[in-house]
C-alpha cells in the first residue's frame, strides 16, 4: 500500500503544469523566479496603432545598448511559451529632441501556472534611426522612465 502511494505521489510531481519547456526559459513553481536572456526580434512600426499591452507583466530596468532596447521584465506563468513583441506607430512627437512612444505587448497563450519568471528581453530598435537626426527619446508604457537614445 506504501508502495502504491509513492508512485501515485511520483507521477502527480512529475505531471505538474505540463513538461513544455523552451531552450531559454526555465519552469518552476509557486513563487520561484527564474531567468532568461535573450537578444531578440525587431521593433514594430504599426501604424495602425491597433496594439495594447496584452497580458500582465512589470518592466524593472531598461536601459539602451547600441541599437537594442534590453528589459528586466517579470510575468506569472511557468507552463508555456510567453510571447513578447515590441509595438509603435511611428508617429513622433514634435518636441527636441523627438519623442516616441513604443508598447510591449505580451501573449501569455493562456498560461495559469503560478510560477514568477523573470527574465532579460532585447529589440533591435535600428529602426528608428531613419526617423531622426542622432537623438531619440523612448517613452516605453508600462516604465516610468523615459529612455535617451543616441546613435
Amino acid at each position: 500500500m506504501r508502495y502504491i502511494g509513492l508512485i501515485v505521489l511520483f507521477f502527480m510531481l512529475t505531471s505538474s503544469c505540463g513538461n513544455k519547456k523552451s531552450a531559454s526559459e526555465t519552469q518552476l513553481t509557486d513563487n520561484k523566479v527564474t531567468t532568461e536572456q535573450k537578444s531578440g526580434p525587431t521593433l514594430i512600426i504599426d501604424q495602425s496603432g491597433g496594439f495594447d499591452q496584452g497580458d500582465h507583466y512589470d518592466i524593472f530596468a531598461a536601459r539602451i545598448e547600441g541599437d537594442s532596447l534590453h528589459m528586466t521584465i517579470s510575468h506569472g506563468g511557468g507552463c508555456k511559451v510567453h510571447e513578447f513583441k515590441l509595438y509603435t506607430n511611428g508617429a513622433m512627437m514634435k518636441s527636441l529632441p523627438p519623442k516616441i512612444n513604443l508598447i510591449l505587448h505580451h501573449n501569455g497563450n493562456e498560461d495559469n501556472c503560478r510560477a514568477l519568471i523573470q527574465k532579460e528581453i532585447a529589440f533591435n530598435i535600428g529602426e528608428l534611426k531613419s526617423m531622426s537626426n542622432g537623438r531619440i527619446i523612448i517613452n516605453l508604457s508600462n516604465f516610468d522612465q523615459p529612455l535617451e537614445y543616441n546613435y
